[in-house]
């Protein structure tokens, strides 16, 4: 018979099970990576002892059941499905009964215990107990989960495990049940203890006390029995006082009545300790951190406890003498501090992590009232200053003001020590420039501002700097500036008649004035200007207010739509100062909008005139892309429309011109290629993919149906052959669900759906729900549109045709497929901007006619952005020589990029001040200030000595022009200089330099690096390499060049004579 001390659980650590019947031998089990899903039977190697009356004598199965001996599940399809291999079953049990410890640490199984498989990732579950259908034995639930007190079950049930007559003889024991037995009882237990240490663990030597509520159902208390090590201290009517044994044990009782016998759950007996879980505290440099670990004692903490707490910080060596459970500490340095506090007879499970921030001003700029930057400021004009900090909420700042005179340097303070408070990390203070108040400012000097942190504990070397970066001038001469129209509060350039707008005159040098304003149409006949008289279409007066703007309300009538016949309708504006006879006209040229009915209205235009010199533009550039575009691309040989239902299409063709600037879609070549891509993907009304596949389109269509597992699901789910009979819904899912497992993000598990439900879908069939995920969040960030969440509503894609275009867009505008597309329209470039949608390239004549289609009805041919870059072959960039920002305190440098020109076309349009708009624009620091690096080889730091020289070693790249390639598979980084095509060498002025890159470590880690000051944040790199597509495609014949501007810089001193003497830095 099993002894009473046996039939506890001394190992508490697994939960107790959950109600249920014991498992026998030839208990049926599964496993999650079985070839063969069915049930295999379970065979008892354990133990040859322990017997289950209820199951006609079999064997009573344990978590020692645990090898293939005693389960074998066949072929398993891990690691690889198509290659099944031998079953390895190595099992790890859980949800087994604790209450019962039989001989070599073996506990006994339920039918709610589950296995996981050590040999392969498995997952084995119990679908049969083996007890007999009749009299299965189930387990009964002793305690009552609410009053905390031992109370009566509902079914005594002959529940037993059977001992032989000979224990020690496993070879005999078998199959002889015998009457002799004992009740197996599981579920929740509940104990109460009288001494308001109300848990299920006690210190060593504490009393426990369990008190038992005797009821109709169990009759009267007999006696108690003690489980583990507990000495008795007293019995008391009910009730049972024990101490607790040595560390580590644990202890229990059976209250014995006349019907039942109840138990009690074990309570472990341990030394306080702390928790093992993860605290995180935000704090800012030398405040003053509180933390008090009373909550995280795993009991209430006593005073001598609380004082043998120890702390442990690897990185800040003050902690070694630091104790007590409350600590009270200010950190000098910013970082993240990973603090461990602990007590000596443990070790250190509780974890702290501190982030210690510095408050800092990020971004300082000058701007108008509307909130637009401004750079020149004129007498008594409101100028805000606009400050935005990093982790400064509620901190208080000083500003003062002063003004600079650039040529000798003389700075004049104007107002010092203005105090403000930081709301949401900004601040925003009116400066204006007082002629009567300021006799020492002039034309032409430069305003600044000073700002540090009250608080001197946040004080910085960037308290001494002048902010913003680029300072504001001072110009004394009356100007009108701009006018710009605004509805709804935004900014436009397109009316139409009938439509109110608010004008508003930008000017300097006139506050307080009254502004005439007129408004002109302006008209020609037969194309001749003078030979018609341009329209007064609208007047009035407006007042120049404190901000130096005027404002007006302008209605362009509806009156005088009919009066002017031609395709588009162009304004201008004329305004004059009454006061002083300022005056300015300024011109309003209209887009390529045809002047045609629609809705009622004619469309007309109205924008600023650009004062520099005019360059060529393209009309259809700017175009709206059109449903009757669409109509005329989507058509097959024979002339006949390919989209059978327009409302999707018409439903998102506003979006999708509304996004189409912010998408990149501004060139005629870009619009081809990308209706080219959906025209094939989707023609413009399938949104959702369709696997109503033969089986042997599945087979030479998806890998996965390739193998022989494969092969059979395809002939289970696809159409037979010469079958038209379309394949159901369900099985079009299995095919889903099968291809798509555990790519892009879906679950490796079929049984999910992760495969049907983020299958492809939208214009361009987005797939995958890593996509879907990626898709929101770009969206949500860079376009604006409002929150989207495709991962939790993927068939809004299929349902709105907004979000069915907006992923189109995303995806095009993340993959910076219209850099891809800028590289012409022959076969390699469609190549090239398909790889992304379809790596495989599938159906690539099909993408080449409908991109022939939209060349043609786009008439790219004739686009002059197209013309001027057809045969240019290459890429030009160049980094500027003149300081632009600051970015994180350090210098960079304007970067342009344009595609499809070479370096000669470069030069020439440069000297005939031709040279067209850049096609990207980033920024790029210059400095190297290297100080010391790791060597691998030598696994030592290594101090960096700079030359003396400027262009010598570990200093800046010298200027010049040079090479840019990709980096190969054994470099380091994406990107190179060099004076050869792949060669990553220059001979510069100083001598030889090597392995210049682009990359995104600051100037600190650079030792001659042109950098994108991101850290360790790759993407402002990767965006730059996407962007100048000739460093991937065909990049033996189009060669990227890179110009760096030589730079104005200046010349400091290192700290430390190891690094050198002279140190040289940008300047802006």
């Amino acid at each position: 018979m099993i002894d009473d001390k046996d039939s506890c659980a001394q190992d508490t650590k697994e939960e107790q099970p959950m109600l249920g019947f014991l498992v026998s031998e030839g208990a049926g089990c599964t496993c999650t990576f079985a070839v063969d899903p069915g049930p295999k039977k379970l065979k008892v190697i354990s133990q040859r002892k322990y017997l289950l009356s209820h199951a006609n004598g079999h064997l009573l199965a344990t978590t020692n059941d645990n090898n293939i001996s005693a389960l074998n599940f066949g072929n398993c399809k891990m690691p690889d499905p198509s290659h099944p291999v031998p079953c390895t079953a190595n099992l790890r049990w859980a949800n087994y009964y604790t209450e019962i410890k039989l001989p070599g640490n073996a506990y006994p199984l339920t039918e709610n215990s589950v296995a996981t498989c050590t040999a392969k990732g498995g997952i084995v579950r119990i679908v049969k107990h083996g007890q007999d259908a009749a009299t299965p034995a189930p387990l009964a639930e002793d305690m009552t989960t609410e009053t905390g007190t031992a109370a009566d079950g509902e079914n005594d049930a002959d529940n037993t495990v059977n001992e032989s007559d000979e224990p020690d003889d496993e070879q005999g024991a078998a199959g002889k049940p015998v009457t002799e037995s004992k009740p197996i009882r599981g579920g929740k237990k509940r104990f109460q203890v009288l001494d308001d240490t109300v848990q299920q663990k006690v210190r060593p030597g504490e009393l426990i006390t369990f008190t038992v509520t005797p009821g109709p159902a169990t009759g009267e208390l007999e006696f108690w029995q003690v489980m583990g090590e507990g000495d008795i201290i007293s019995t008391t009517g009910n009730s049972i006082t024990l101490q607790a044994g040595a560390p580590g044990s644990s202890c229990g009782v059976v209250a014995h009545c006349e019907k039942k016998q109840l138990y009690s759950a074990m309570v472990q007996s341990n030394p306080n300790r702390l928790k093992a879980v993860d605290i995180e505290r935000t704090v800012l440099v030398n405040d003053l951190l509180v933390l008090d670990l009373d909550e995280y004692f795993e009991l209430p903490p006593r005073g001598l406890e609380r004082q043998q707490v120890k702390w442990y910080c690897s990185t800040d060596s003050s902690f070694e003498n630091y104790y007590g459970s409350t600590l009270r500490y200010s950190f000098s340095k910013e970082g993240v501090y990973r603090l461990e506090p602990y007590l000596d007879c443990f070790g250190k499970e509780l974890t702290i992590t501190v982030t210690v921030k510095r408050p800092k001003l990020l971004f300082a700029s000058w701007r108008d009232g509307l909130g637009y930057v401004k750079f020149v400021t004129g007498w008594k004009e409101r100028n805000h200053l606009s400050l935005v900090f990093r982790d400064a909420a509620n901190q208080e700042v000083l500003v003062s003001f002063g003004a600079q005179d650039k040529q000798s340097g003389r700075q004049v303070m104007l107002q010092t020590g203005i105090r403000k408070k930081i709301v949401d990390d900004r601040v925003s203070i009116v400066f204006v420039a007082e002629k009567d108040k300021a006799k020492a400012l002039k034309e032409g000097m430069y305003f600044f501002a000073t700002v540090k942190f009250a608080n001197p504990h946040y004080a910085s070397a960037q308290d001494r700097l002048l902010q913003p970066a680029r300072l504001m001038r001072l110009k004394c001469d009356p100007e009108i500036i701009a006018v710009r129209f605004f509805k709804n509060d935004k900014q436009v350039f397109k009316a139409v008649y009938g439509e109110t707008l608010e004008g508003k005159v930008w000017t300097r040098n006139l506050v307080y004035r009254d502004l005439a304003i007129e408004i002109y149409r302006k008209e020609a006949r037969k194309g001749i200007d003078w030979l018609r008289k341009d329209t007064l279409v609208f007047s009035c007066t407006a007042y120049v207010n404190s901000d130096g703007f005027a404002c007006f309300k302008f209605k362009l009538d509806s009156s005088f739509k009919d009066q002017y016949k031609e395709n588009f309708h162009s304004f201008y504006v004329k305004v004059k100062d009454q006061q002083g006879g300022t005056n300015a006209m300024i011109m309003a040229f209209p887009e390529p909008t045809e002047n045609k009915k629609k809705n009622g209205k004619a469309a007309s235009v109205i924008q600023q005139l650009k004062i520099k010199g005019k360059k060529e533009v393209c009309d259809a550039c700017s175009k709206e892309i059109t449903i009757s575009e669409i109509l005329e691309i989507c058509k097959d040989v024979k002339g006949r429309s390919l989209i059978r239902e327009m409302k999707h299409i018409n439903g998102a063709i506003d979006f999708l011109n509304s996004f189409r600037e912010k998408s990149g879609l501004t060139r005629c070549i870009r619009k081809a290629h990308f209706l080219a891509q959906v025209a094939e993907e989707t023609k413009f009304y399938k949104l959702d993919e369709q696997f109503n596949y033969s089986a042997a389109g599945l087979i030479e269509t998806f890998a996965r149906f390739r193998t022989a597992e494969g092969q059979r699901k395809a002939d289970k789910w696809g159409r037979g052959p010469g079958s038209d009979v379309p394949v159901s819904q369900s099985n079009q899912e299995n095919i889903a669900n099968w291809v798509y497992a555990g790519i892009n993000g879906n679950s490796k598990d079929v049984s999910v759906g992760d495969g049907w439900r983020y299958r492809g879908k939208g214009f361009i069939q987005l797939t995958g729900k890593g996509n879907y995920k990626d898709a929101s969040a770009y969206f949500n960030k860079y376009f604006g549109g409002g929150q989207k969440d495709w991962v939790a509503d993927p068939d809004s894609l299929i349902q709105d045709p907004k979000d069915a275009m907006a992923t189109a867009l995303v995806f095009w505008k993340s993959r910076h497929l219209s850099a891809r597309a800028d590289t012409g329209i022959t076969e390699a470039s469609l190549s090239f901007v398909t790889k992304p949608l379809n790596d495989a390239l599938k159906n690539f004549n099909e993408r080449a006619y409908f991109l022939e289609r939209a060349v043609q009805t786009l008439n790219v041919n004739n686009c002059i952005h197209y013309i001027a870059g057809k045969d240019q072959k290459g890429s030009i960039v160049v980094v500027k020589g003149q300081g632009h920002h600051y970015i994180n305190g350090f210098v960079v440098y304007e970067t342009l990029v344009w595609r499809n020109l070479t370096l000669e076309r470069y030069q020439q349009e440069q000297q005939d001040n031709s040279l067209r708009d850049p096609d990207f624009v980033t920024y790029l620091s210059r400095d190297a200030w290297d100080t010391k690096y790791y060597d691998k080889q030598q696994k030592k730091h290594i101090t960096v000595k700079h030359d003396d020289r400027r262009y010598g070693s570990y200093n800046e790249a010298p200027p010049g022009t040079y090479y840019l390639f990709a980096g190969s598979s054994g470099q380091k980084y994406s990107m190179y200089l060099g004076d050869r095509p792949g060669n990553a060498t220059i001979n510069g002025p100083h001598g030889e330099r090597g392995g210049i890159a682009i990359h995104q470590y600051t100037p600190d880690n650079s030792q001659g690096c042109l950098t994108t000051v991101s850290g360790r944040d790759v993407i402002p790199v990767k965006a730059l390499k996407m962007e100048i597509p000739d460093l991937i495609f065909q990049s033996q014949t189009r060669l990227v060049r890179i110009i760096l501007e030589e730079r104005k810089v200046d010349e400091l001193k290192w700290e430390s004579k190891e690094n050198g003497t002279i140190k040289w830095s940008g300047v802006i």
